[in-house]
């Protein structure tokens, strides 16, 4: 069970300004405003594609992350020396497609991959491919600046200041859970309920399914602050082995 009460950041709650940005999870991006907004971007194309019935449209997504990783284990008496130099790759693409105001489904497909000398792989280095997020919203807007959403299927889940319960965008394949919640939203506040289960990680083709041991349901609440929030922790457990080292990283984002 998880109860919180946390303090957000100054601009965490408020509703999506009308402009070009590209947030950690596609799936938070809103580029209604392009249907009335001149397209003077290279990717406003993908980004509002519209379908002969009006206020229906779909938004593609995409994301490429390179990071070059080194570690070394010392030498003991019961094993030699380990040096591990390797490159972690991963690869996401998504399409967001809304049937007017209220209701949309998101699908987006991961790809892990690591390249070089590997000896002490942990499980969120590696995935083939798989369905990383695939569910169905439903929004209404109650008063000005203030809706409810529910939210059914595989997503990620960002609660507070993510430090419990958060995606893991720091790890080569980011975690995603299945399960439903649902959230009011202000100006100001928020209020959020999950029950959930965290999937589990294989390393071939979709074949990723949810942990049994890792279900989890509470609510948290939060309002804002001028005060930054602390960077998402991992919700995950590391395979033995090191501590890992990063050298250099790269991540591309359409702009």
């Amino acid at each position: 069970m998880l109860v919180a009460l946390t303090v957000l950041a100054a601009d965490a709650q408020q509703p999506q300004q009308q402009q070009r940005r590209y947030l950690p999870d596609s799936s938070d991006e809103d580029w209604s405003f392009l249907k009335d907004a001149p397209k003077s971007d290279v990717w406003d194309p993908l980004k509002y594609i519209p379908f002969s019935r009006d206020g229906w449209f779909m938004t593609l997504s995409g994301e490429v992350r390179y990071r070059a990783e080194g570690l070394r284990i010392r030498a003991t008496d019961q094993r030699p020396a380990t040096i591990d130099q390797y490159l972690l790759q991963r690869y996401l693409s998504g399409a967001d497609m809304h049937f007017g105001p209220h209701a949309r489904f998101f699908t987006e497909v991961q790809s892990g991959i690591i390249n070089g000398a590997v000896r002490t792989a942990r499980p969120t280095d590696q995935n083939s491919i798989d369905v990383h997020q695939a569910f169905f919203e439903w929004q209404q807007t109650v008063r000005p600046r203030q809706r409810i959403t529910a939210k059914i299927g595989r997503q990620e889940l960002a609660i507070g200041s993510t430090r419990l319960i958060s995606a893991s965008p720091g790890l080569n394949v980011k975690r995603s859970f299945d399960g439903a919640s649902l959230s009011y939203r202000t100006s100001s506040w928020a209020v959020v309920g999950v029950a959930a289960r965290l999937v589990a990680l294989s390393t071939g083709a979709f074949d990723d399914s949810w942990d049994s041991g890792q279900l989890f349901w509470g609510a948290a609440a939060g309002g804002r602050s001028r005060v930054s929030t602390p960077g998402p922790a991992p919700v995950s457990r590391s395979a033995p082995g090191g501590q890992r080292r990063p050298r250099s990283g790269r991540t591309s984002r359409p702009r």
